[in-house]
């Protein structure tokens, strides 16, 4: 009995899949007694191009457990692929978690335990210990832009994962949010629910390849930091007041230098300032750009995804 603490009569589990055929039957049996098997298992296949899909179908036939299986015509992207799952949940709570093994699935007992105990608390968040083996590059990358989020956004993201147990209502609430470029662990801080976190140990990668390539990343962390703050575009008010002043000094020293006869031809001085300031311009042309097309992205109204396929485990008729 859990005397004063709250019940949960079902866990709803998104797992946003792509290409993650070999991993699905193993995380799947790893699942099947969370919560003493009272849980719905949702699988949604962003666009896979291996048999991900297929594997989904036959877990939905064969599974002693509610699964439901959405699939993209397309790859939409992760973000999209949790709301999706989002959409269908009918449980008390929600766990997402990622489809390639790496996130441990013993922790989610304890999350149970920690959300029906503290009565105040509607987030826990699963935070890395240390990161997985990573290139050099791609590590300090990875750190550099847990700075920078956190400079323009006033949030420090730096370990947290996609990982989390979420209460109902800040799903319910994650899913009225309009606009439509979201950031999954962003606003589910950005919500302000009380939140805990709990240390985990990433397990490393089936046959150690990610399905994300560098470009993806640098896109993907792009979009996140012009979707989460407008410190970058306000910056460049700051920028042309400092090329203002940078200006204003330039200007006095040449005419003083001019009136004491002591000029120099500045024929290279000109061409770098000319350079400089024309590269500064370009770039926050290129800012300006950028979030008038994140406007425009919004404002076309399209939907985050299209399916081509959604399915459900018959699920009442095997008990």
């Amino acid at each position: 009995m859990n005397k004063g603490g709250r019940v949960l009569d079902k866990l709803s589990i998104v797992i946003p899949c792509l290409n993650e055929e070999k991993n699905l039957a193993e995380l799947h049996d790893e699942l099947i007694g969370i919560n003493n098997g009272k849980i719905e298992i949702i699988y949604i296949d962003d666009g896979s191009k291996d048999k991900t899909w297929e594997v989904i179908e036959e877990l939905i036939e064969n599974s002693s457990v509610q699964v439901k299986g959405i699939r993209f015509t397309k790859n939409f992207g992760k973000e999209a692929a949790i709301e999706s799952g989002f959409n269908v949940c009918t449980g008390d709570a929600v766990v997402t978690l990622d489809a390639d093994l790496q996130h441990p699935v013993d922790t989610i007992p304890k999350m149970i335990e920690f959300w029906k105990n503290n009565k105040d608390v509607y987030i826990i968040n699963a935070l890395k210990e240390t990161r997985q083996t990573e290139p050099f590059i791609k590590s300090a990358l990875i750190h550099l832009y847990y700075k920078v989020f956190s400079f323009s956004c006033g949030m420090n993201l730096k370990n947290h994962t996609d990982f989390k147990f979420l209460d109902i209502c800040v799903v319910k609430q994650y899913i009225n949010l309009p606009e439509k470029n979201k950031f999954y662990r962003g606003l589910v801080n950005w919500l302000g629910y009380n939140s805990m976190n709990i240390n985990i140990k990433i397990n490393e990668r089936p046959g150690n390849k990610t399905s994300w390539g560098n470009l993806q990343l640098i896109k993907y962390a792009k979009n996140t930091i012009l979707s989460f703050s407008d410190l970058p575009l306000k910056s460049i008010t700051w920028l042309g007041l400092f090329l203002f002043f940078f200006s204003l000094v330039m200007t006095i020293d040449t005419l003083v230098k001019k009136i004491n006869g002591s000029s120099a031809e500045g024929f290279p001085t000109v061409i770098l300032l000319i350079l400089g300031i024309g590269s500064v311009i370009i770039f926050s042309l290129g800012l300006i750009g950028e979030y008038l097309a994140e406007i425009f992205n919004e404002i076309k109204a399209r939907p985050r995804f299209v399916l081509s396929n959604k399915k459900e485990s018959d699920y009442k008729d095997k008990q």
